[in-house]
């Protein structure tokens, strides 16, 4: 499994690219 730190790297990274 991902780590948690990558996870939220990668949500906050996908949530900017949405926005």
């Amino acid at each position: 499994m991902a780590h948690p730190t990558n996870k939220a790297n990668y949500s906050n990274k996908k949530s900017i690219s949405d926005n």
